[in-house]
């Protein structure tokens, strides 16, 4: 668990309560809990998602990065990608590394270069490990991307849902590679169940959702500083249903 900019393992028996659930419940589980050795005497309900990997004091609201490092000697996971062949395909070996450890350290979502296939072409990659995407920032593409135990998985493949939206978009009316994203600015329909987008609207603005506007004195006393930031939250709460 993370402790400000520091990293402290769990007490061996909270490490195997929290490794009995991640095999039990898998690696997109969020559970409830009041196991942990430090909470003897008090009850406090912790919940616990292994998708955004995080802890959190149900009272206190107090909320903890998490992550989950292999034993040493233990196999590596396998990180694959989802082809234009509709077949899971592995990273390459330093790819993989590079993916495993942004994913142990709870970066979401993780932004790269440093990709061996890369090298020639220096695109921005951005990798979401919540809903498992990645997107070339260049060429718009997303592709499904998948973390599996050693020796790798072929057996699902990647089923077009709401997350293959934002590429989609971003690719309307591109002619070339040239003109990807050309199309922002649009006001696009994502088709995106109505229950969904309705509760998101309800929420608002992303930036807004867990703090209270805040600009800092530096950018507060600036006018145009201000209207550009005033601009950006007047988009998010636009697009906050779909986007």
């Amino acid at each position: 668990w993370q402790d400000a900019t520091e990293w402290r393992a769990f007490r061996k028996e909270d490490a195997v309560m929290l490794e009995d659930k991640y095999q039990s419940l898998g690696t997109k589980a969020k559970f409830c809990t009041t196991e942990f050795s430090f909470n003897k005497g008090f009850g406090t309900m912790y919940e616990v998602s292994y998708s955004q990997m995080r802890q959190v004091n149900m009272e206190t609201k107090k909320m903890r990065n998490i992550r989950r490092k292999a034993a040493d000697g233990a196999a590596k996971a396998i990180w694959e990608w989802w082809t234009d062949s509709a077949t899971w395909a592995q990273f390459y070996d330093k790819d993989n590394e590079l993916l495993e450890e942004a994913f142990g350290s709870g970066v979401v979502p993780f932004k790269t270069k440093a990709l061996s296939f890369n090298v020639k072409f220096n695109s921005l990659y951005i990798f979401d490990f919540d809903i498992m995407t990645q997107v070339n920032c260049d060429s718009g593409t997303s592709r499904k991307i998948q973390r599996t135990a050693a020796g790798g998985s072929k057996t699902t493949g990647h089923t077009k849902d709401e997350d293959d939206g934002f590429a989609e978009a971003v690719l309307a009316g591109k002619d070339s590679d040239a003109t990807a994203g050309a199309a922002v600015g649009v006001h696009f329909t994502l088709g995106l169940p109505p229950g969904l987008v309705e509760e998101q609207q309800k929420k608002g603005a992303a930036s807004l959702r867990k703090q209270a506007k805040d600009y800092g004195p530096i950018i507060s006393q600036d006018a145009h500083g201000t209207a550009c930031f005033d601009e950006m939250l007047k988009n998010e709460q636009e697009f906050c249903g779909e986007w």
